[in-house]
């Protein structure tokens, strides 16, 4: 259709008037315009997400320039037959209560109960002897 409308120096309107077609607008956005509700949300997520991979990509400055309590700490995988009051009783001071080396080491390990599986992975407290 274009051919034809270069071909005889005549405007688009005028050849989709003869033939009875409407043109068809262009619906896309132009300079000056601004983007509706939902293509802002979509904006402030791409660049919330953005921001984020970026904290991601470089990590935080904060959280490697202090050491962390468990760096410290010795690690031990529990083994069939292990239990938390043995491991307690290997690592508690002469003087401690056992029962309270086994609630810190729930409270270390963030345990819900004394149960162990095993392959499981628990620090422990510094030892006392």
């Amino acid at each position: 259709m274009y051919y034809i409308v270069r071909t005889n120096n005549r405007s688009p309107e005028i050849l989709f008037g003869v033939i009875g077609m409407e043109r068809k607008r262009n619906r896309s956005r132009r300079i000056g315009q601004r983007l509706g509700r939902p293509g802002r949300a979509i904006l402030r997520i791409l660049a919330l997400t953005a921001v984020l991979m970026i904290f991601w990509m470089v990590g935080s400055p904060l959280a490697e320039s202090r050491p962390s309590q468990f760096e410290a700490m010795p690690i031990v995988t529990v083994e069939k037959g292990d239990t938390l009051w043995a491991l307690a009783a290997q690592v508690a001071k002469p003087d401690e209560d056992i029962r309270d080396v086994v609630g810190r080491l729930m409270e270390i390990n963030r345990l819900t109960s004394p149960s162990l599986r095993p392959g499981q992975i628990l620090y422990l407290p510094p030892t006392g002897r």
